[in-house]
């Protein structure tokens, strides 16, 4: 693949996603040529095509826990979570709870701490209630839409037993103190 610039292939990444990649050594070569990018854009789709496409490897792995862990900018955390809450099962869940909980404490977006919060409530069902009541307290201080479209969005393609439609209902009706737009709007209706 030869693309004349990072916008470019940012652009096929998006397109695409996964349909044109002959094989998981093309996805790594990939990641391995452009893991030190200082476009976040670029390296966040290369993560979510990973992701989408199963592919699992040291290297990227490293390369999750440590953006998770130091200071990255949201969007390349976001699709380390998402990259994690995919494919859980083929790392440590042990590790993974551990890492997520550490990441916690750390500073970071709102966005990316309920998408942290989110992910600890689908891999630590036995803490399930902390988890939810961090999430309703998060919400609450949550003005950005796009922290709630995002775990709406998750919540109703993925589905989890400890979130029932009391607790959903619960979520909702944090979101609707907000008045935001028609986007959020469109997604509580789908949830009613």
């Amino acid at each position: 693949m030869g693309y004349k610039n990072s916008w470019e292939l940012i652009h096929y990444l998006e397109e695409f996603e996964f349909l044109d990649f002959k094989s998981e050594e093309e996805l790594l070569n990939l990641f391995e040529g452009n893991k030190n990018t200082k476009n976040e854009l670029l390296i966040s789709e290369i993560i979510d095509c990973l992701s989408i496409n199963e592919v699992f490897h040291e290297n990227v792995k490293l390369f999750v826990f440590d953006s998770l862990k130091n200071k990255t900018h949201y969007l390349v955390k976001l699709s380390c979570l998402g990259y994690l809450f995919n494919n859980s099962n083929s790392f440590g869940k042990d590790e993974i709870i551990n890492l997520l909980n550490s990441c916690l404490s750390k500073r970071n977006l709102l966005l990316v701490k309920n998408q942290i919060i989110l992910n600890l409530i689908y891999l630590d069902t036995n803490n399930f209630s902390y988890y939810f009541e961090q999430l309703l307290s998060s919400l609450r201080k949550t003005i950005d839409y796009r922290s709630h479209i995002r775990l709406y969005n998750l919540l109703t393609t993925c589905k989890n037993e400890n979130v029932t439609k009391d607790k959903l209902m619960q979520m909702v009706e944090i979101t609707k103190q907000f008045n935001f737009g028609k986007s959020v709007q469109s997604i509580i209706n789908l949830l009613n």
